[in-house]
């Protein structure tokens, strides 16, 4: 997707850096001690079911192999990964690499529980607490400009960070039709008596001509011999073929027949016999996707005239400022941490610092590994319009 946006060379840092975040959080999780985030290596393999997608997929590889000396990717043939990963004859091929796996909720959950026991008188989590408007009063506290009005009442505040992914428009106007909330479905799923054991430690992707969908497995305890199976995706299965899951973002209606069919019935098609009887769909749930019109992350500073407040006026308005970490594009694994950890270095004003490597962050100065394709500007939004999406759906 890259390499059709931006030359090779930007287009392989951006992987690059998608990259980083397997072994960034599971050096993390490992140093820290969050085993309830399940974080791990996994084999991953790429499923295809059409020989439009597979012979194209065949040349994108061959091109990233040039472009990425030592990525290791292995080339199955239909027969060869039907014996090697137990799909049936509907797989015409599949590729086989690294990547990881993460219980993302008990991630986040573990990190905010160990800062709120850090630092308990300074650090508060107000749950419940919708945030109705951001002003910049003229009465406001020296050094904290800005007026964060809350349900249960105002926050002056220095900063403010907009993560809330396809809802920040909602209060920065100049982002609208520049992000949009989409509706997309997951599940959890018992694997039937007959599928393969992988302990955990294998995740797939689903892919044919038109969509692909995306799953992992937990790994097996003592009481169950087969963790549950997460599978999410069928986005192009709804009755207008995805058109109609954007722009939705109460994840509280009524979920997609449609599109819960295809996220229940894609295994037991892609691997029966070998998925067998005993199989459950355990449950199935949406949420809201915050897509980007370029499809790559909002970050970094809010210019004044998107947020259509500006302290610029103000003293010491370089340690001030509303930002931004948002708009994953259903890929937050592999942009999350370290769009949020950049921009705490932003925030900081510490992106020429040169430090040493640790867990959970890259070594050097910020420029060294953030790629600038990902900043936020006036600019860059100016192609960037939601209705981009409609070419690519």
């Amino acid at each position: 997707m890259f390499s059709q946006q931006y030359s090779k060379e930007r287009a392989v840092a951006l992987t690059r850096f998608q990259m980083r975040h397997l072994k960034c959080l599971v050096d993390l999780c490992k140093s820290e001690g969050i085993e309830g985030a399940e974080a791990r290596e996994v084999e991953t393999v790429d499923i295809f079911l059409d020989d439009v997608a597979w012979k194209k997929a065949l040349k994108d590889v061959d091109e990233m192999r040039k472009w990425m000396p030592g990525i290791e990717i292995k080339t199955w043939e239909g027969n060869e990964a039907q014996e090697k990963f137990g799909v049936n004859e509907g797989v015409v091929g599949a590729f086989s690499y690294t990547a990881g796996a993460i219980w993302a909720y008990r991630f986040t959950v573990s990190i905010w529980e160990r800062l709120l026991n850090e630092f308990p008188k300074t650090l508060a989590i107000e749950t419940n607490t919708p945030v109705e408007s951001i002003s910049v009063p003229n009465d406001a506290p020296s050094n904290f400009p800005y007026a964060v009005q809350t349900a249960r009442g105002t926050v002056f505040a220095r900063h403010v960070v907009h993560a809330t992914n396809g809802f920040a428009s909602q209060l920065v106007p100049g982002l609208r039709k520049k992000i949009v909330g989409a509706r997309a479905h997951m599940s959890a799923q018992a694997p039937g008596l007959s599928f393969p054991r992988c302990n955990g430690m294998r995740s797939w992707s689903v892919i044919y001509n038109g969509g692909f969908d995306y799953i992992s497995q937990r790994p097996s305890t003592p009481e169950e011999a087969q963790g549950d199976v997460m599978l999410g995706g069928g986005f192009m299965r709804s009755s207008k073929q995805g058109v109609d899951q954007l722009g939705i973002y109460d994840d509280g209606a009524a979920l997609d027949p449609l599109t819960v069919s295809h996220i229940a019935g894609i295994f037991p098609a892609v691997f029966h016999p070998k998925w067998g009887a005993g199989a459950e769909l355990k449950n199935a749930w949406s949420g809201i996707l915050g897509m980007t019109g370029d499809l790559v992350p909002f970050v970094g500073r809010l210019d004044g005239r998107l947020t259509q407040r500006d302290v610029k006026s103000k003293d010491g308005a370089g340690r001030r400022g509303e930002w931004i970490a948002a708009g994953w594009c259903g890929e937050g694994m592999i942009w999350a941490w370290l769009c949020g950890t950049g921009l705490g270095i932003m925030i900081a004003g510490s992106e020429n610092d040169d430090v040493e490597e640790t867990s959970g962050r890259p070594g050097g100065r910020l420029a060294d590994w953030f790629p600038d394709e990902l900043r936020v500007s006036v600019k860059r939004l100016r192609s960037a319009d939601v209705a981009n999406l409609a070419n690519r759906i």
